[in-house]
């Protein structure tokens, strides 16, 4: 089925506030969910709901957290949580991150106490439609292992940069790095799917397009996903453990939880960056050359059959339009799954 933007917004805020969130920040959260599904992210977008309102109810995550910043200087800060929603946290620390990057050409705000914040690029693009080079990145729960490893001890720790373009559609990269994230293998299982070969291993360290042999492997402690570029993106795993996760005082490897795992508290950490060009060079002429570069990358030489060359988040923009126009896919299940919860908070079925 497809739904609109606006209908998906008001379903999620309407869940969230029947478990005590106060209306702005449920529509932060929705504004982020429905944000993924709309760029074609669909692993960090409204399946998420359920998996957050039972956080709340287990008293892992705080509906009304007090976010706190708790270290300053001119152009950095660090920023209590206190166990509140990953996206309103992540909201906040991007806003302070902004401000400063104003005042003294850039900034940084790392966050502890946090969880889930759904995608990267939500919070770099929050810099870029300032005039900014945006940078956002988190850790998470583990899912890989150490190049010569078994043990599942590494979080595939996402990073976004969003650069600001003049006409040409801003540049905005959003990965983990790991070869695919967690979610769009769980999605492939609950949906019945196999997965690419390269994605993951199973129990025995062998190649997988099973995600059930996948579940098995990661309920073994093994690590499952496989880094992008080998030992390269292993090593980017392990900095931005450090950056999110030991800089900020926050959880990093196997102290990071997954949001399905109601143990404890997630422990996840945040970093959030922006420089505003206008203190290095002149903005319009920078998204001039910005324009320029993604030009001639555009219309170099192509390998045969290929149609077009695209820059790194120009497929997500022609999904959001398309999304958009159409409406956004929601698969059966995945919808299943949120009406059960909306009927179990009192809450009617969108229609439309």
């Amino acid at each position: 089925m497809k739904l609109s933007f606006e209908t998906l917004k008001q379903m999620i805020v309407a869940v969230l506030t029947r478990v005590e969130v106060p209306e702005e920040d449920a529509f932060v959260v929705a504004d982020n969910l429905v944000s993924a599904n709309l760029r074609g992210n669909d692993s960090h977008g409204i399946r998420l709901l359920p998996l957050y309102v039972k956080r709340i109810q287990k008293g892992l995550t705080k509906p009304r957290a007090n976010i706190a910043v708790v270290r300053e200087s001119p152009c950095t800060a660090l920023m209590n949580g206190n166990y509140g929603l990953g996206q309103v946290t992540g909201v906040k620390a991007m806003e302070k991150t902004i401000e400063k990057a104003k005042d003294v050409g850039m900034g940084a705000v790392g966050v502890f106490n946090t969880n889930h914040f759904g995608i990267a690029s939500y919070y770099s693009m929050m810099a870029m439609k300032q005039d900014m080079i945006g940078m956002s990145m988190c850790n998470g729960a583990p899912t890989m292992a150490p190049t010569g490893g078994k043990a599942c001890i590494i979080g595939n720790n996402p990073i976004s940069y969003a650069v600001p373009a003049a006409k040409q559609k801003p540049i905005v990269l959003d990965m983990a790095v790991s070869t695919v994230a967690m979610g769009k293998i769980f999605q492939a299982r609950d949906k019945g799917e196999k997965i690419p070969l390269g994605w993951a291993i199973d129990e025995d360290g062998n190649p997988t397009t099973d995600p059930n042999a996948v579940s098995r492997a990661l309920s073994l402690n093994i690590g499952v996903l496989l880094p992008i570029g080998g030992y390269k993106g292993y090593g980017m795993a392990v900095v931005n453990d450090i950056l999110s996760g030991v800089l900020t005082g926050a959880g990093c490897l196997d102290e990071v939880k997954r949001s399905a795992d109601l143990s404890g508290p997630a422990e996840i950490g945040n970093l959030m960056m922006a420089i505003d060009i206008e203190h290095f060079t002149d903005t319009n002429a920078f998204k001039k050359r910005v324009d320029k570069l993604i030009l001639r990358i555009k219309n170099s030489q192509k390998l045969p059959g290929v149609e077009e060359i695209y820059l790194p988040g120009e497929i997500e923009f022609k999904t959001e339009e398309q999304r958009l126009r159409e409406g956004i896919p929601i698969s059966d299940l995945e919808w299943k799954s949120v009406l059960s919860l909306a009927e179990e908070m009192g809450v009617s079925a969108p229609c439309g």
